[in-house]
């Protein structure tokens, strides 16, 4: 999807701090989220899945792991964004 592409978004929910969460769709109804995750560029982001179809973004993020890309061109993948921020938070400093 080029960066001046139009897009679509489906708006589920708030998080804690009042921002939108939304599903973005291309102009050809391609879901933007279903392929960053298929692509191992992002994280299927369990806290807000059950606003959207919860089987295909984790069927997507399975399938990154299986063939290895993006993050998962590691043995295990990279840590979570939501552990790290958790790790971190209580950790002194």
């Amino acid at each position: 999807m080029p960066v001046d592409s139009t897009v679509t978004l489906k708006a589920q929910t708030k998080d804690r701090n009042g921002r939108t969460v939304a599903e973005v769709f291309a102009q050809d109804g391609t879901n933007a989220g279903l392929s960053l995750v298929q692509q191992g560029h992002a994280f299927a982001y369990r806290q807000y899945m059950n606003q959207c179809e919860e089987w295909a973004y984790m069927n997507r993020e399975k399938l990154a792991k299986r063939y290895h890309v993006g993050v998962w061109r590691f043995d295990d993948g990279i840590e979570h964004p939501w552990e790290w921020r958790a790790t971190n938070r209580a950790a002194p400093h």
